[in-house]
């Protein structure tokens, strides 16, 4: 009897360490949104995303019949006026995102392991992942790119998509693209 008692203590003792506790979702909800959306990481997506968005802009702009002085800084400027109230934002509407995907034992999972050491390595991690994932991107995307020129221009070719410059004649599709 005594080696069955024991033997039910271990394994219940072992369940209730195995399963993170899920005694408060809202919290656990709050933890990750103010985790995994940190002023950082946020920081670390503008800066990878900044030459991206001044071309973007300056491209629209362009398009309008305007030009900027100094494009770069006015992004700059942008996202230094943007990033205060997107950030709360968007952790308020992905709280409800988290709790649609995640069960309450998943988020609490989730949670504890964000506060364990090697969680929190992962968090402060974040920044500097997001940072050479996109210089990874821009160059693994350039060389894809031009990869994949000769088979758009067959396609565009095959479908009958074409390119016309500003004097209505056709172009090269590669000519078009920058790929020769």
């Amino acid at each position: 009897m005594r080696s069955f008692v024991s033997a039910l203590a271990l394994i219940t003792c072992q369940t209730l360490v195995a399963q993170p506790a899920a005694a408060d979702p809202a919290a656990d909800i709050r933890f990750l949104t103010d985790t995994l959306y940190s002023q950082a990481t946020l920081d670390a997506t503008f800066e990878t995303l900044g030459p991206l968005l001044t071309a973007g802009i300056s491209s629209q702009l362009q398009a309008q019949g305007v030009s900027v002085s100094d494009p770069a800084r006015f992004v700059q400027i942008f996202i230094e006026e943007f990033r205060g109230s997107f950030l709360a934002q968007m952790r308020q509407e992905m709280q409800p995102v988290l709790r649609d995907r995640f069960s309450d034992a998943d988020l609490a999972g989730i949670a504890e392991f964000l506060r364990s050491p090697a969680g929190q390595k992962f968090v402060a991690e974040q920044p500097g992942l997001m940072r050479a994932g996109g210089q990874i991107g821009q160059r693994v995307g350039t060389a894809a790119g031009i990869e994949a020129m000769g088979r758009v221009a067959e396609r565009m070719d095959g479908e009958g998509i074409v390119f016309t410059g500003r004097n209505g004649q056709r172009l090269d599709p590669l000519q078009a693209l920058g790929g020769r």
